[in-house]
Formats: structure tokens, sequence, C-alpha cells
């Protein structure tokens, strides 16, 4: 009688044990385990499943003025106006070059952070600070810059130019400038998609579509 109890058991158990393998493996099967890859890049910002994120602003210089004090378009600010209604500013300089090197406003970082050089850029005639504040960019030069968010579809970049405000002394010039967006920071690399071209003081372009970029 035992013997036969002993056997009638570890039958049982045997079939609870491959039942219990069987579900393990169902569950694999059905991607219970599945997980999402986020990897950092070598700048700090994350890509998500292989596509990485927009984070790079260039502005050209489209004006061709190499004459005066400070030839060019001037770039007081970088602004990445988020859908949701935040403001974030360029934090870093990756590129920079120089259509002449003239004038005393040629630091690349002048173009960092919150607009100082033109405070009221939404008013219709800003006042501005025509001496301090700014890059010039000489006619022909452009910068890149690194902004503090992706930037995403349903955003804005607006570039605050010293150009169209009044300088105490009259009214700054305005310079037309070109805007682009990009995955990478490098000047010539393939990923530019173009947002628009257009002259300040308060130029904001709309964010309509970005093609998705894979590493």
């Amino acid at each position: 009688m035992k013997l036969r109890f002993l056997l009638v058991l570890t039958a049982v158990m045997a079939t609870v044990g491959f039942a219990g393998c069987e579900l393990q493996t169902d569950a694999d099967a059905d991607g219970g385990n599945t997980t999402t890859d986020v990897t950092t890049t070598p700048d700090g910002t994350t890509d998500t499943a292989g596509v990485l994120d927009y984070r790079y602003v260039r502005v050209d210089d489209l004006s061709n003025i190499t004459a005066g004090q400070d030839p060019g378009a001037d770039i007081d600010a970088i602004i990445l106006e988020k859908a949701s209604g935040t403001d974030v500013y360029a934090d870093k300089i990756e590129a920079f070059q120089l259509g002449v090197d003239v004038g005393d406003n040629i630091d690349p970082t002048d173009a960092l952070n919150a607009p100082d050089s033109v405070i009221n850029y939404t008013d219709a005639m800003p006042d501005c600070n025509a001496d301090a504040g700014f890059v010039s960019l000489g006619g022909s030069g452009y910068l890149v810059a690194h902004m503090g968010q992706n930037i995403e579809v349903g955003d804005s970049v607006a570039v605050i130019e010293v150009g169209g405000c009044d300088y105490g002394g009259g009214t700054a010039k305005l310079e037309t400038v070109k805007v682009q967006v990009s995955v990478a920071a490098e000047p010539d690399n393939q990923y530019w998609v173009t947002l628009g071209e257009g002259q300040g003081p308060y130029l904001s372009l709309s964010v309509n579509s970005l093609p998705p970029v894979s590493n």
C-alpha cells in the first residue's frame, strides 16, 4: 500500500514540476521580461532603443556684412521653447567659426544662457545693449550650441539677435540667420534639419518634424 502511494505521489510531483517549467517557458516566449535599452552618449544625453536625441542648434550668419565695429549677425541667446511652456537655453558651444575676425564681441560663450543684451526681446521695439553680451559671427560665420533638453516636435527654437532694437543711439541693424537642429555636434554632419531663416531680434521657428536617427 505504501509503495503504491509513493508511486502516485511521485507522479503528481513530476507533473507539477513539468507544468511549472512550461509556464516559465511561455512567459519568456511572450516577452514578459522584455526591457527597453537606454544608453548614454558621450555628451551625457541618452538615446532609447538606438534612436538619438536632437540636442544641437546651428546658427549661420547669412548677412555677408564684413565691415563695421561688430560685423554680421550678433547672437545674444538661443532658446528652446518647449511645448510645455518652459524655456531652455544653450549651455555649451560645440563649434564656432567667424566670417571675419573683427570687433570686440567674438566670444561665442556670450550666446549661452538667458538673453542679457536684448532683455525684452518680445516687445515690438525692444531695448538692447549694442556693446556687450553677444557674439558677432562676422558676416558668414556660424556657431553650434548644445541645448539643455531634447529638441522635440511641437517645440520652437528661438534666436535672439541684436538687431531691430533700440540701443540708445538708434536702431540696431537686422541681420539674416539660418537655423538648423541635429543629433550630432559636428558642423558638417549629415543629420542637420533646417528650421528656417529670418531676422531678429526675436526669431522663433517651429519644430514641425524630425526624422528619427539610429546610432
